[in-house]
């Protein structure tokens, strides 16, 4: 059985392929996970995220200011990082 992450998505690994990399780069296309981070930083500058609890990042839990926090995740999102 190949390792699969939680949405059943087979990454498609090959056998001289690093799993982590895979594996980090899955991680980072989720949208949730732009979410989270923006938020934490928004947190950390500002003394209170954008999304209040900062560990509650769901969808029934919007953000204060949504057209902020998809402005900045898209931003986000659009960085490449060398």
């Amino acid at each position: 059985m190949s390792p699969r992450p939680l949405d059943r998505a087979d990454l498609g690994f090959s056998k001289d392929e690093d799993r982590r990399i895979k594996a980090a780069q899955w991680i980072v296309r989720q949208d949730d996970f732009a979410r989270n981070i923006i938020n934490r930083f928004w947190a950390r500058c500002f003394g209170q995220g954008i999304v209040e609890p900062v560990d509650d990042i769901r969808s029934t839990n919007p953000a204060k200011n949504e057209p902020l926090m998809r402005s900045l995740c898209e931003d986000l999102s659009a960085t490449t990082f060398a």
